[in-house]
């Protein structure tokens, strides 16, 4: 939702309406109107407000970024005045400013309840007869009225009502049944909201677009009268509790773009749980096993067998429902510890992702708001760091009891599986059969070859039958037949082909007259060499550490020292090198040992 165009268009629609009703700040007010909407409430039951999120931003952005006034939106927005108002209530509940004498009980959810409550929460004053002042001025009497000075030292704005006790919103169903002593004055905007709010709940006429443009402006007003009523209050809760506040739309957005091409071609992937002290061994897709493990699990497999795969199109969903559900839904973090320094915490890598500060990731923790994806335990360099992080993984675990969590390792050839988490523990299973032929028609989507041929080719493989069950290796194969018709029959040699012709693509159909594909592949073998001698492992480096080594490759190389830079923007372009913020590794495990032998090979 883009809140400043929005904002900007409201703002036009009150800036020739009658100044004695419009006399706050609407920006101030429309700010506060905004945050309102994000408000994520503690308890999320409540008066079944998870939508309003959802419906409110959608209605916003089609009458207000794209005019698209029909009825159907700017009804919709009328109908969720009611919500609206009774989030106001609960966000000054949860935070303590409605006292118990003035608070709805569970039983009353019509909207009349909820707005004669906010109508008492500011103190007022009363005269000799107990009988409300609306509108009192500073040291001026009331005619005719005892003991209504106010104090000079007193907030005006603490002692007035929303609307006087005597207005009943009950018995108005027509605008035409309005007194006229409320015509053209606040009331009259509360009143017609109220009236256009149980319009939903009968058959509603068409209307014009004079009419539509009507509805969200008595809607919108009579929102911001009452957001300008409980002006201080709010500020004062939506400044204090800015985690509640704060927009991580772009953040999703981008997590959600990322991930977007590769979900396209994923295929779910089988699972079966490992415990030895358990009589039934639960198995199932990925969906499946979160039900049932209330999203704590740790995952295992062999290198290649689609682990952050799963885990990416995970991330893909957890987007799409947050940006639909976002009062409902939780956050998506991928963590890759590979990534992590030895003397960064995981908490510190989440809010440098979210950018936001630790105690505020941890407020998002204790609030159970974070879905946490912990990949690659197996690729943290060094036997105290990898401790360092398993006992910080076994903390978080502790201290947030209930939090969303999966980690993936690599599957160990032997009998026991140490757990040392606790947590159920499944297997990534190799590729069936029709989850094969499904692989494969999604890669030869947009591919002039057809499927059928890929699959004969890879039927005719005897050899290495499992090794395509193999998610990337599958990948990396049905792009080689694509190309050659044929495929190689040893892993490396199917890595290698798959960057050849890569590389070679980029030399012939994008004319790249600098790429050597010999200097490409000499360049990173003696850095993948570089990078296990240092860490024996697939390490996430700084960018500068990276393109330091290539630079040095090249002087020991010969290599004019322009090859530096641009091995590393066709490394990440070609996804064989994956950047994350200024950490730079290679894309899988797998193209990192085939470089590492490459550099056996040509260098030993």
């Amino acid at each position: 939702m883009q809140t400043e165009k929005i904002k900007s268009e409201i703002i036009d629609l009150f800036v020739d309406k009658d100044p004695a009703i419009f006399d706050f700040d609407l920006s101030k007010c429309l700010d506060l109107y905004f945050k309102i909407i994000n408000y994520k409430l503690k308890d999320q039951s409540t008066e079944d407000l998870r939508n309003l999120y959802s419906s409110m931003a959608k209605s916003l952005e089609e009458i207000f970024e794209n005019s698209s006034i029909t009825q159907e939106l700017t009804d919709k927005l009328c109908k969720n005045y009611e919500g609206f108002i009774k989030k106001i209530y609960f966000i000054l509940l949860e935070n303590n400013k409605i006292k118990t004498d003035i608070q709805v009980e569970k039983s009353k959810h019509a909207v009349m309840v909820y707005l004669a409550s906010l109508n008492k929460i500011n103190k007022h004053s009363n005269d000799s007869n107990n009988e409300d002042i609306n509108n009192p001025n500073l040291t001026v009497r009331v005619e005719k009225k005892q003991n209504t000075e106010l104090s000079e030292t007193t907030n005006a704005e603490n002692h007035k009502r929303l609307y006087p006790n005597s207005l009943s919103f009950g018995k108005y169903k027509y605008f035409h049944e309005i007194e006229p002593k409320y015509i053209n004055t606040k009331y009259e905007y509360l009143i017609k909201a109220y009236i256009l709010k149980n319009e939903q709940s009968h058959e509603n006429p068409l209307k014009s677009m004079k009419d539509r443009l009507m509805s969200t402006e008595f809607t919108i007003g009579a929102s911001l009268i009452i957001i300008d009523f409980l002006n201080l209050d709010l500020s004062e809760i939506l400044e204090e509790n800015i985690r509640y506040t704060k927009n991580f739309m772009q953040y999703i957005e981008n997590e959600k773009k990322r991930y977007a091409n590769n979900s396209e071609k994923f295929v779910p992937l089988s699972f079966t749980q490992i415990d030895l002290l358990k009589e039934k061994i639960e198995s199932g897709f990925v969906e499946e096993i979160i039900l049932k493990t209330d999203c704590r699990l740790r995952i295992l497999g062999e290198g290649g067998s689609g682990k952050t795969t799963t885990l990416q199109n995970l991330i893909y969903k957890d987007c799409i429902n947050w940006i639909e559900n976002r009062d409902s839904a939780k956050i998506p973090v991928l963590i890759i510890l590979s990534n992590i320094s030895a003397n960064e915490t995981i908490i510190h890598y989440i809010s440098k992702k979210l950018t936001i500060n630790t105690e505020y990731v941890e407020e998002l923790m204790e609030l159970n708001e974070l879905t946490l994806y912990i990949d690659g335990l197996n690729e943290i360099a060094g036997n105290n760091s990898r401790s360092n992080k398993i006992l910080e993984i076994k903390s978080i675990l502790s201290r947030f009891p209930i939090i969303n969590l999966i980690i993936t390792d690599r599957y160990e050839f032997d009998s026991y599986q140490n757990n040392v988490f606790n947590l159920p523990t499944f297997i990534v299973e190799k590729l069936n059969t029709n989850q094969q032929i499904e692989f494969v028609n999604k890669y030869c989507a947009t591919s002039d070859i057809h499927h059928s041929n890929v699959l004969q080719t890879l039927k005719n493989k005897t050899n290495i039958h499992d090794l395509l069950l193999k998610p990337l290796i599958l990948a990396r194969s049905i792009e080689i037949i694509r190309v050659e018709n044929d495929l190689p029959e040893l892993e490396s040699e199917i890595i290698e082909r798959f960057i050849d012709i890569m590389l070679r693509r980029e030399k012939d159909e994008k004319n790249d007259t600098l790429l050597n594909i010999n200097n490409f592949k000499n360049l990173l073998c003696k850095t993948a060499n570089q990078i296990f001698k240092q860490y024996s492992s697939n390490r996430s480096i700084r960018e500068t550490e990276f393109n330091q080594i290539l630079v040095d490759s090249c002087n020991q190389l010969g290599i004019e020292q322009y090859y530096a830079s641009h091995t590393l923007k066709l490394g990440f372009e070609l996804e064989i090198l994956l950047k994350n913020g200024d950490m730079v590794n290679f894309y899988h495990e797998s193209y990192f040992n085939f470089f590492c032998s490459l550099y056996l090979d040509k260098f030993i």
